[in-house]
């Protein structure tokens, strides 16, 4: 199974959505979804269930996880940040949801599915305060719901401490000598844990952080190439050019062009 960590960037935000499908990933947010109609199979940290509809889910920090939907489906989801929402950091500190699943009958005891109609029908026309309002009632309502473990130091947490340091230090000149010291993990162990759990090489998996930021800061900000590649933890811009063709088949230029062209012509393909 190929996994691949998400570099989510934008405020925590409720969205609506028709599709849930997508590959195993994981990322540093919590993710929290309502299924309004439909069925799909998530699968958790190796774990699959059928999420159905009036069910909830929620997906602690670099939890791997991915969506089939089975049928049509029609979804709210947040996925926020945990430091935006520090009402939340006793909830979420040093704990894991019993069950990535909250069944139905336990929703319909709070009127759940009522309150949210009620939310989405305010909510795109309601300012950017009244927004965020909502959003912490969606996550804090799901959450209330939701049984929590204390983390234990096995596998799965070694894991997650380490993709939590990667996530952190990636734009350092990060090496896996610094990882092991850090953690008090040997540097067999980790290269086993990224191999195994990861099925990625430690170098490889840094370089796809680093890229992922690097194509952000390239459609999002007026930064010069030599900058980005300095933001994103290169030394050089040659190195940088190399990495950025292998991950995304251009180098940084031809999507900075290719991105202008777009804006220029709307209706021009980016590829």
């Amino acid at each position: 199974m190929n996994v691949f960590y998400e570099i989510r960037n934008g405020k925590s935000k409720l969205s609506y959505y028709k599709s849930l499908t997508f590959p195993a990933h994981l990322h540093k947010e919590i993710e929290i979804v309502y299924l309004f109609s439909g069925q799909t199979e998530i699968c958790v940290d190796g774990v699959s269930f059928i999420l159905s509809e009036g069910e909830a889910s929620i997906i602690f920090s670099n939890q791997i996880h991915s969506y089939h939907d089975i049928t049509e489906v029609r979804a709210a989801i947040s996925i926020f940040n945990p430091d935006d929402f520090p009402e939340f950091y006793a909830v979420y500190k040093n704990r894991i949801p019993v069950s990535n699943q909250i069944p139905r009958a336990q929703l319909e005891q709070i009127h759940f599915a009522q309150q949210l109609r009620f939310i989405f029908q305010d909510y795109e026309k309601s300012d950017p305060l009244i927004q965020a309002g909502y959003t912490l009632l969606f996550n804090g309502k799901l959450l209330s719901q939701c049984r929590f473990a204390e983390k234990k130091m096995d596998y799965g947490t070694a894991v997650r401490d380490v993709l939590t340091y990667c996530n952190e230090n990636y734009k350092s000149n990060l090496t896996l000598n610094q990882l092991s010291k850090e953690l008090g993990l040997s540097k067999s162990y980790l290269s086993h844990l990224f191999g195994s759990s990861l099925k990625v090489n430690f170098r490889d998996f840094i370089n796809s952080m680093r890229i992922k930021e690097a194509m952000h800061l390239i459609e999002t900000t007026d930064l010069t190439i030599t900058e980005i590649a300095y933001e994103t933890g290169y030394a050089n811009t040659r190195t940088f050019n190399r990495v950025f063709l292998k991950w995304t088949g251009t180098t940084p230029r031809e999507h900075k062009n290719l991105l202008k062209k777009q804006q220029d012509n709307p209706s021009a393909p980016l590829l």
